[in-house]
């Protein structure tokens, strides 16, 4: 009988050590999964950090080589080939270096061991929006299949929402047909962003189907293009047939240097006014940083002229284009 107890008792004894047993392995497991999630985060927070410590640093030195280095039909010279500095008498002797940062929105990574990716893009290689003259944005609207009527009637309702007075155009819109349609009134100013253009008459329901518009677009007021800026999916657009060819020099660094060569490349721009084209780039760059497809920060970049700074950084909206 004593026996009986007894291995009962030890059989218990051991149910109740295997159970501690147990409970201790759980809260050790659930323990370690707490330390290794804090570990990750701790990781993460570092990468991030240090990503961001490269964005700033990396947009730092573009802004020094915007605002004191020379531009060519390429870009930006980084100063780092004594080319640059060549002189014939006031002319510069090279007019293509060979160091230069290109402006019409490739993307880049900022250093061989990050991940973070930037662009830089001319202004003037984009769409004009806020200009009078409506060569550019005809030939855009055109190129999506809109023509007629329809494309008459999102150019009057953009130059009716961007002038100064309420005197409508033939086919625009203005207060009463904004008021009408439960719309926010148009601002009479020009633009301030492209987003700007879902809120113009008619470019909601268009900038739905085709949101790649919103990269196309710049609020320069120059009717003119710069050609060697002009980013993929814009040529690509305007010129599928030659786009490759295009791209493909840019590639091999052959970039053109007037209108005469590009017409060798685009027949097209052989016809156009001289106007409407231009090969170098402007004053005005936008700087865009992404990391894993997502837009992390945009600045737009000002080359200052005159009485102005060297350069003028504007923080950008990171959802507005």
């Amino acid at each position: 009988m004593n026996t009986r107890l007894s291995n009962r008792q030890n059989g218990a004894a051991l149910v109740t050590v295997i159970v501690v047993l147990l409970i201790l392995t759980s809260l050790l497991m659930a323990a370690t999964r707490i330390i290794e999630t804090r570990l990750d985060l701790a990781a993460q927070a570092k990468a991030a950090f240090q990503e961001e410590v490269n964005i700033v640093s990396h947009m730092n030195n573009i802004g020094y080589l915007v605002a004191t280095q020379r531009s060519t039909r390429v870009g930006i010279s980084q100063g780092t080939s004594e080319k640059g500095a060549m002189r014939s008498g006031v002319d510069w002797m090279h007019q293509v270096i060979g160091d230069e940062l290109r402006v019409d929105g490739t993307y880049r990574k900022v250093n061989n061991t990050s991940q973070v990716l930037y662009s830089l893009q001319d202004e003037q290689g984009l769409i004009p929006v806020n200009t009078s003259n409506n060569f550019w944005k005809e030939r855009w609207l055109m190129a999506y299949g809109i023509n007629g009527i329809e494309q008459r009637k999102l150019l009057d309702a953009l130059i009716d929402y961007s002038d100064a007075d309420n005197r409508k155009e033939p086919a625009g819109a203005e207060l009463n047909e904004y008021d009408s349609s439960k719309m926010l009134p148009p601002t009479n100013y020009l633009l301030q962003t492209c987003t700007e253009l879902n809120n113009v008459m008619n470019w909601e329901s268009l900038l739905k189907v085709y949101p790649a518009m919103l990269t196309q677009c710049s609020l320069s007021r120059r009717p003119s293009i710069n050609i060697n800026a002009m980013p993929e999916n814009l040529l690509r657009l305007l010129w599928p047939s030659e786009a490759d060819s295009v791209l493909r020099s840019r590639e091999n660094g052959r970039w053109f240097a007037n209108q005469f060569s590009a017409a060798a490349s685009i027949r097209d721009l052989g016809s156009m006014q001289d106007d409407f084209v231009s090969f170098n780039p402007s004053n005005r760059f936008i700087l865009i940083y992404s990391l894993e497809g997502e837009i992390k920060k945009r600045v737009m970049l000002t080359r200052g002229d005159g009485i102005l700074p060297p350069l003028i950084r504007e923080n950008l909206p990171i959802a507005a284009i």
